[in-house]
């Protein structure tokens, strides 16, 4: 989650600023990566329940690749689907237990191959945003605990109960095999209300779940993050490592350009607006590397700055229902009233009425 900051980013716009990433980048939807879908397959194959249900996206699961993507809403459908196929409530919690690890793109194969759990979740959260751009994921230390947060960039009305759930019973699975040791889960936030029985879930995580929580998230001991990996590769893990930089911003791999220079430019603005080398430094990218990669697309970094607030602005009325405080709190301003103006000064209409319209 973003935290605001005591000033407002600038809302002068360059003299002759074109349009940069805007309605066909940072406010199209988000997408998962394919891998997903091969997560259902293999859960239909192991109830024996027939793969029909996935015919949409059968090419998908022929010819599987990491740098494929599919819509959010896409990929929550063929979710609900299987689990009312399956008449299973807990989806997510039943994919992420069994998750076969023959199936894992190069992310998690990355993770796993960490020396330690603090080195594997610290490289899920660096590199997992070039794959998922509709998954923002924060990794944070707090004393005696580690809170890990996911959360979807979901649109209005799609329903992500099993994804949810599967982020996190996914990451408490992978983290306990790796380990041989039981996650010591504190807490577990779910995003969605639900009035299911929630007994499987506390039986996995052996610890207090809230459900309809403000996201998703997981409170551990922070001393877990020392253990070591015993599926670590330092060879293995040195190799994807420079894979992941290299495939992160190739021109053809990893989610679009544009876009995910934008979701990190606000994700940093936490601090205040961020400068160019904070961004690349972000992206484990060299502050030259980016600078090259603007010039390419045609932008400066000033122009994609100013830009990448009032994309996500319109991303968020457009898409979610999120109030207005809270959009303007996400896009680091300490008050609606400096977020209205900046967003009146974009498009000449204010936030309610930009969402009244397009609603």
């Amino acid at each position: 989650m973003m935290a605001a900051h005591d000033s407002p980013p600038s809302t002068e716009a360059p003299a002759n600023a074109p349009a940069v990433c805007g309605a066909d980048s940072i406010d199209m939807e988000p997408t998962l990566s394919s891998h997903f879908i091969v997560y259902l397959r293999d859960y239909l194959l192991d109830k024996q329940l027939p793969l029909a249900v996935l015919d949409d996206v059968a090419h998908v699961i022929e010819d599987i690749d990491d740098s494929s993507q599919l819509p959010l809403s896409q990929i929550t459908e063929l979710f609900n689907r299987v689990a009312d196929l399956a008449d299973d409530e807990y989806l997510g919690l039943a994919i992420g237990k069994r998750y076969h690890f023959e199936s894992a793109g190069m992310i998690i194969l990355l993770m796993l191959s960490a020396p330690s759990v603090e080195q594997g979740i610290l490289a899920l959260e660096r590199y997992d945003k070039h794959f998922d751009s509709a998954i923002n994921i924060d990794f944070k230390v707090r004393s005696q605990d580690a809170v890990f947060s996911v959360n979807l960039l979901n649109p209005k009305h799609v329903k992500t109960d099993h994804i949810n759930e599967y982020l996190l019973v996914f990451l408490a699975q992978a983290l306990s095999k790796a380990t041989r040791k039981p996650m010591p889960c504190k807490e577990v936030w779910f995003e969605h209300a639900s009035d299911k029985d929630i007994a499987p879930l506390q039986a996995m995580f052996s610890c207090p779940i809230k459900m309809g929580q403000r996201c998703n998230r997981i409170v551990f001991d922070a001393e877990y993050l020392k253990e070591k990996f015993y599926t670590s590769n330092s060879g293995l893990f040195e190799i994807m490592g420079q894979m992941m930089k290299a495939y992160s911003f190739s021109h053809n791999g990893g989610a679009n350009f544009l876009e995910t220079l934008s979701r990190e430019i606000v994700r940093l603005s936490n601090e205040g607006p961020p400068s160019l080398d904070e961004v690349a430094s972000a992206l484990n990218i060299s502050s030259r590397t980016l600078r090259r990669r603007l010039t390419e697309q045609g932008y400066s970094f000033a122009e994609v700055k100013k830009q990448a607030r009032e994309n996500q602005a319109r991303f968020y009325l457009n898409h979610t229902n999120l109030t207005l405080s809270e959009i303007a709190f996400e896009l680091g301003y300490s008050e609606l009233s400096a977020f209205s103006r900046a967003f009146r000064s974009w498009t000449g209409v204010s936030p309610q009425s930009f969402r009244d319209d397009e609603g």
